[in-house]
């Protein structure tokens, strides 16, 4: 069973930040934080309650994103290339209420710790062909990518776990 209200209205403030390094021609550097202040201003959900004045749902207020890549030639017109990317997440809610008990006793369930995702890749490429190696969220981090709450009741759904995986293919 889903339910499925609207806000009548709320306000989203933010700022990113990018910044792309090259130090050297193989070698590239990136980095992102996103700060995001994203707030319900009127959010009546039945007459006893009144979401209004808190945090959205999904809206982590700090995020950071940084990678790495070095590429080197190889074979002639080959390349070889390493990355590395890692995603920090700030905690959220994945419900309205920002979690409080006072909105009902599965809203606390509904808040989400933030958490770091690493994913590896290797890749190399001959003329139209490129075979990659890839290990995603390395660290097998837990977390939830949705919850769907009602009264009571929290179910969530895992997120991603470790992934570990090869892919060949052709560019035409």
């Amino acid at each position: 069973v889903s339910l499925i209200s609207n806000a009548a209205s709320s306000t989203i403030k933010g700022v990113d930040l990018e910044m792309t390094m090259r130090p050297s021609r193989n070698f590239e550097l990136n980095i992102a934080y996103g700060y995001l202040d994203a707030k319900y201003d009127k959010y009546v959900f039945n007459a006893t309650t009144d979401f209004s004045g808190t945090r959205m749902v999904r809206a982590p207020e700090h995020s950071v994103n940084v990678g790495a890549e070095w590429r080197m030639p190889v074979w002639g017109d080959g390349e070889f290339s390493l990355r590395a990317d890692y995603a920090l997440t700030g905690d959220f809610f994945h419900e309205p209420g920002e979690g409080k008990l006072a909105f009902g006793t599965g809203i606390p369930l509904t808040a989400e710790d933030g958490y770091g995702l690493l994913d590896l890749r290797a890749s190399l490429t001959k003329d139209n062909w490129t075979l990659t190696a890839y290990a995603n969220n390395l660290g097998n981090t837990k977390y939830r990518r949705t919850i769907n709450a009602l009264g009571n009741t929290v179910v969530g759904f895992a997120g991603t776990p470790r992934i570990f995986g090869a892919k060949l293919s052709f560019g035409f």
